[in-house]
Protein backbone atom coordinates (compact mmCIF):
# COMPACT_ATOMS: atom_id res chain seq x y z
CA UNK A 1 0.00 0.00 0.00
CA UNK A 2 2.66 2.34 1.02
CA UNK A 3 4.20 1.34 -2.19
CA UNK A 4 0.97 2.30 -4.10
CA UNK A 5 0.45 5.76 -2.54
CA UNK A 6 4.21 6.57 -3.52
CA UNK A 7 3.34 5.94 -7.00
CA UNK A 8 0.27 8.11 -6.94
CA UNK A 9 1.99 11.31 -5.31
CA UNK A 10 4.91 10.71 -8.22
CA UNK A 11 2.53 11.23 -11.06
CA UNK A 12 0.23 13.86 -9.12
CA UNK A 13 2.97 16.13 -8.17
CA UNK A 14 4.19 16.88 -11.81
CA UNK A 15 0.55 18.06 -12.60
CA UNK A 16 0.70 20.41 -9.34
CA UNK A 17 3.70 22.23 -10.38
CA UNK A 18 2.67 22.95 -13.80
CA UNK A 19 -0.10 24.89 -12.30
CA UNK A 20 1.94 26.33 -10.34
CA UNK A 21 4.32 27.26 -13.22
CA UNK A 22 1.29 28.70 -15.06
CA UNK A 23 0.05 30.83 -11.87
CA UNK A 24 3.46 32.45 -11.81
CA UNK A 25 3.74 33.21 -14.99
CA UNK A 26 -0.02 34.60 -14.42
CA UNK A 27 0.95 36.69 -11.54
CA UNK A 28 4.35 38.10 -13.33
CA UNK A 29 1.81 39.42 -16.05
CA UNK A 30 0.43 41.11 -13.20
CA UNK A 31 3.04 42.79 -11.94
CA UNK A 32 3.73 44.39 -15.12
CA UNK A 33 0.68 46.97 -15.71
CA UNK A 34 2.41 49.35 -17.27
CA UNK A 35 4.19 46.97 -20.61
CA UNK A 36 1.23 48.12 -22.36
CA UNK A 37 1.21 51.86 -22.21
CA UNK A 38 5.23 52.11 -22.42
CA UNK A 39 4.77 50.24 -25.65
CA UNK A 40 2.01 53.37 -26.68
CA UNK A 41 4.74 55.94 -25.97
CA UNK A 42 7.12 53.95 -28.12
CA UNK A 43 5.35 53.97 -30.74
CA UNK A 44 4.13 57.95 -30.48
CA UNK A 45 7.64 58.71 -30.26
CA UNK A 46 8.34 56.78 -33.35
CA UNK A 47 5.74 58.88 -35.17
CA UNK A 48 6.23 62.05 -33.69
CA UNK A 49 10.06 61.46 -35.30
CA UNK A 50 9.35 60.06 -38.67
CA UNK A 51 7.08 63.55 -38.87
CA UNK A 52 9.41 65.72 -37.57
CA UNK A 53 12.03 64.16 -40.20
CA UNK A 54 9.65 63.98 -42.97
CA UNK A 55 8.86 68.40 -42.35
CA UNK A 56 12.74 68.78 -41.81
CA UNK A 57 13.30 66.94 -45.65
CA UNK A 58 10.20 68.98 -47.25
CA UNK A 59 11.45 72.51 -45.61
CA UNK A 60 14.99 71.74 -46.92
CA UNK A 61 13.89 70.92 -50.21
CA UNK A 62 11.71 73.88 -50.60
CA UNK A 63 14.30 75.91 -49.75
CA UNK A 64 16.40 74.67 -52.38
CA UNK A 65 13.54 75.23 -54.87
CA UNK A 66 13.22 78.81 -53.91
CA UNK A 67 16.89 79.95 -54.24
CA UNK A 68 16.66 77.88 -57.43
CA UNK A 69 13.68 79.67 -58.64
CA UNK A 70 15.49 82.85 -57.61
CA UNK A 71 18.58 82.37 -59.52
CA UNK A 72 16.50 81.51 -62.30
CA UNK A 73 14.74 84.61 -62.65
CA UNK A 74 18.05 86.68 -61.83
CA UNK A 75 19.44 85.03 -65.35
CA UNK A 76 16.15 85.50 -67.05
CA UNK A 77 16.28 89.48 -65.71
CA UNK A 78 19.47 89.63 -66.95
CA UNK A 79 19.34 87.93 -70.53
CA UNK A 80 16.05 90.16 -70.74
CA UNK A 81 17.95 93.47 -69.88
CA UNK A 82 20.65 92.41 -72.42
CA UNK A 83 18.34 91.82 -75.23
CA UNK A 84 16.83 95.26 -74.59
CA UNK A 85 20.25 96.77 -73.87
CA UNK A 86 21.44 95.65 -77.49
CA UNK A 87 17.94 97.13 -78.95
CA UNK A 88 18.38 100.54 -77.40
CA UNK A 89 22.33 99.82 -79.19
CA UNK A 90 20.44 99.98 -82.35
CA UNK A 91 18.74 102.61 -82.01
CA UNK A 92 21.46 104.92 -80.71
CA UNK A 93 23.21 104.08 -83.81
CA UNK A 94 20.59 105.06 -86.02
CA UNK A 95 20.53 108.84 -84.49
CA UNK A 96 23.79 109.31 -85.25
CA UNK A 97 23.86 107.81 -88.56
CA UNK A 98 23.72 110.27 -91.46
CA UNK A 99 21.86 108.00 -94.05
CA UNK A 100 19.11 107.23 -91.33
CA UNK A 101 17.94 111.35 -90.71
CA UNK A 102 14.99 112.51 -92.58
CA UNK A 103 16.60 115.78 -93.94
CA UNK A 104 19.12 113.25 -95.96
CA UNK A 105 16.74 110.31 -97.19
CA UNK A 106 13.73 112.57 -98.14
CA UNK A 107 16.46 114.39 -100.65
CA UNK A 108 16.04 111.38 -103.12
CA UNK A 109 15.67 107.53 -103.88
CA UNK A 110 18.83 106.40 -103.51
CA UNK A 111 19.43 107.60 -99.92
CA UNK A 112 16.59 105.87 -99.12
CA UNK A 113 17.74 102.75 -100.92
CA UNK A 114 21.17 103.20 -98.79
CA UNK A 115 18.87 103.37 -95.29
CA UNK A 116 17.12 100.50 -96.24
CA UNK A 117 20.20 98.45 -96.92
CA UNK A 118 21.66 99.44 -93.87
CA UNK A 119 18.78 98.32 -91.39
CA UNK A 120 18.90 95.39 -92.79
CA UNK A 121 21.18 94.42 -90.85
CA UNK A 122 19.87 95.11 -87.73
CA UNK A 123 16.60 92.85 -88.12
CA UNK A 124 18.04 90.15 -85.80
CA UNK A 125 20.27 91.85 -83.86
CA UNK A 126 19.25 90.68 -80.48
CA UNK A 127 18.13 87.27 -80.55
CA UNK A 128 14.60 87.73 -79.52
CA UNK A 129 13.77 89.63 -82.52
CA UNK A 130 12.08 88.45 -85.53
CA UNK A 131 11.64 91.51 -87.31
CA UNK A 132 12.00 95.87 -86.76
CA UNK A 133 10.88 98.51 -88.73
CA UNK A 134 11.14 102.73 -88.64
CA UNK A 135 8.37 104.97 -88.06
CA UNK A 136 9.08 108.54 -88.63
CA UNK A 137 5.32 109.66 -88.42
CA UNK A 138 2.82 109.23 -91.37
CA UNK A 139 1.69 106.30 -93.17
CA UNK A 140 5.07 105.10 -94.19
CA UNK A 141 7.35 102.87 -92.30
CA UNK A 142 10.82 101.39 -93.29
CA UNK A 143 10.91 97.94 -93.09
CA UNK A 144 14.17 95.59 -92.22
CA UNK A 145 12.97 93.63 -94.77
CA UNK A 146 14.72 96.09 -97.20
CA UNK A 147 11.40 97.83 -98.33
CA UNK A 148 9.20 100.69 -97.23
CA UNK A 149 5.18 99.95 -96.89
CA UNK A 150 1.80 101.22 -95.93
CA UNK A 151 1.92 101.08 -92.28
CA UNK A 152 -2.29 99.91 -92.73
CA UNK A 153 -1.13 97.37 -95.17
CA UNK A 154 1.11 96.16 -92.21
CA UNK A 155 -0.91 95.82 -89.60
CA UNK A 156 -3.58 94.19 -92.00
CA UNK A 157 -3.88 90.97 -89.79
CA UNK A 158 -4.67 93.30 -86.64
CA UNK A 159 -8.43 94.42 -85.77
CA UNK A 160 -9.48 97.90 -86.31
CA UNK A 161 -9.16 98.19 -82.41
CA UNK A 162 -5.79 96.59 -82.08
CA UNK A 163 -4.70 98.97 -85.34
CA UNK A 164 -6.20 101.46 -84.10
CA UNK A 165 -3.49 101.11 -80.32
CA UNK A 166 -0.63 100.49 -82.30
CA UNK A 167 -0.56 103.95 -84.37
CA UNK A 168 -2.01 105.95 -81.14
CA UNK A 169 1.42 104.04 -79.82
CA UNK A 170 3.31 105.55 -81.93
CA UNK A 171 2.44 109.00 -82.26
CA UNK A 172 2.22 109.26 -78.52
CA UNK A 173 5.71 108.02 -78.30
CA UNK A 174 6.58 110.59 -81.26
CA UNK A 175 5.00 113.70 -79.44
CA UNK A 176 5.77 113.12 -75.79
CA UNK A 177 8.58 110.70 -75.44
CA UNK A 178 11.99 112.11 -74.51
CA UNK A 179 14.71 110.18 -76.58
CA UNK A 180 17.57 108.25 -74.80
CA UNK A 181 17.04 105.18 -72.63
CA UNK A 182 13.12 105.21 -72.65
CA UNK A 183 11.81 102.25 -73.88
CA UNK A 184 8.33 101.31 -74.42
CA UNK A 185 6.55 97.70 -75.21
CA UNK A 186 2.50 97.06 -76.33
CA UNK A 187 1.56 93.30 -76.52
CA UNK A 188 -0.59 92.52 -79.45
CA UNK A 189 -1.95 89.89 -80.90
CA UNK A 190 0.76 87.42 -80.18
CA UNK A 191 3.29 89.48 -80.62
CA UNK A 192 5.48 92.14 -78.16
CA UNK A 193 6.01 95.85 -79.69
CA UNK A 194 9.90 97.21 -78.18
CA UNK A 195 9.39 100.77 -79.39
CA UNK A 196 12.18 102.87 -79.02
CA UNK A 197 12.55 106.68 -79.69
CA UNK A 198 15.28 108.51 -80.89
CA UNK A 199 15.67 111.68 -82.19
CA UNK A 200 16.54 113.18 -85.75
CA UNK A 201 17.34 116.15 -87.80
CA UNK A 202 14.20 117.20 -90.18
CA UNK A 203 14.91 119.88 -92.74
CA UNK A 204 12.47 121.80 -90.49
CA UNK A 205 14.31 121.57 -87.43
CA UNK A 206 14.61 117.88 -85.21
CA UNK A 207 12.00 115.70 -84.20
CA UNK A 208 11.61 112.05 -82.88
CA UNK A 209 11.40 108.82 -84.76
CA UNK A 210 10.40 105.32 -83.51
CA UNK A 211 12.11 102.28 -83.74
CA UNK A 212 9.91 98.61 -83.02
CA UNK A 213 11.15 95.74 -82.64
CA UNK A 214 9.01 92.63 -82.80
CA UNK A 215 8.95 89.80 -80.26
CA UNK A 216 7.17 86.76 -80.52
CA UNK A 217 5.33 85.91 -77.11
CA UNK A 218 5.54 82.42 -77.41
CA UNK A 219 9.01 81.95 -78.40
CA UNK A 220 9.71 84.82 -75.58
CA UNK A 221 7.54 82.80 -73.30
CA UNK A 222 9.46 79.59 -74.08
CA UNK A 223 12.91 81.13 -73.81
CA UNK A 224 11.78 82.41 -70.43
CA UNK A 225 10.30 79.19 -69.05
CA UNK A 226 11.47 78.44 -64.95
Amino acid sequence: QLNAMASMCCLIRPRQEGEGEKRKRMRTRKKNPFKLPYLSIAVICCLALSVIFYCTDYMISKRAQIQNDLEKTELLMGDWETQIGLMKEVSLRISISNEYQPSQFRKNKYNEHVLLQDLEQYQFYSTLTKECFLYYGGNTIFHASGYTMDLNTYLKTLSVKERGRMWEKLEDIRDAAAAGDTFHTLSISGNIYVLIPFSVSESTGRSRAVLCFVVNRNELEERFQM
